[in-house]
């Protein structure tokens, strides 16, 4: 009984939240290492599912469309950003420089705004594989924001790349998804 009462708590919760998007089912859960290693949700398939929801968005308040950023060291750049934010959450990296330093110089001039994010996964929850549900619930959460929205809705950012990791919180005892979501004027 407590089980499905936390289950509608969860459901009344994420519909609150704005989130209307259905739960994974068991089937679609992958481990941590196959999530973070790219093999359980294609990266290109859930940067598309964000970036649909962006640009609805966008539209919706006269902001012309992100395009996907495909630059391989914009990419690189905000791979290395999730893996970070997992160890260090915050937009300095654990050296202390402004995360645009994990970029390389050829592209760092471009790369102007970052969304970070975090979200426990329930006890007993794995990773999943429906990029549909994961966008939904991470542009909701950064909607909810007014900071991240604003870098969602910013009309000099033209391309976006976004990358997420799961990881273990020894003190919350808990796995989390970190999201990085870069914007870039070029």
């Amino acid at each position: 009984m407590m089980k499905k009462l936390i289950k509608v708590s969860l459901a009344s919760a994420l519909l609150f939240t704005g989130i209307a998007a259905v739960e994974p089912t068991h089937a679609e859960a992958a481990t941590v290492s196959q999530f973070n290693a790219g093999k359980a949700v294609s990266t290109y398939q859930l940067n598309m599912e964000i970036l649909k929801l962006i640009n609805n968005e966008r539209r919706a308040n006269g902001v012309a469309p992100l395009q996907y950023n495909t630059n391989k060291y914009v990419l690189s750049g905000t791979n290395t950003r999730a893996y970070e934010v997992t160890k260090y959450f915050s937009h300095y990296r654990p050296n202390g420089t402004l995360f645009n330093t994990a970029f390389a110089s050829s592209v760092k001039p471009y790369v102007r705004g970052e969304n970070v994010m975090r979200r426990s996964l329930r006890t007993g929850e794995t990773p999943t594989t429906n990029a549909k549900y994961l966008a939904r619930v991470m542009f909701e959460q950064w909607k909810q924001s007014p900071d991240h929205r604003q870098n969602m809705l910013r009309k000099s950012f033209k391309k976006a790349s976004l990358s997420v990791k799961v990881a273990y919180d020894a003190k919350k005892k808990k796995n989390y998804y970190y999201a990085v979501q870069i914007f870039t004027t070029k």
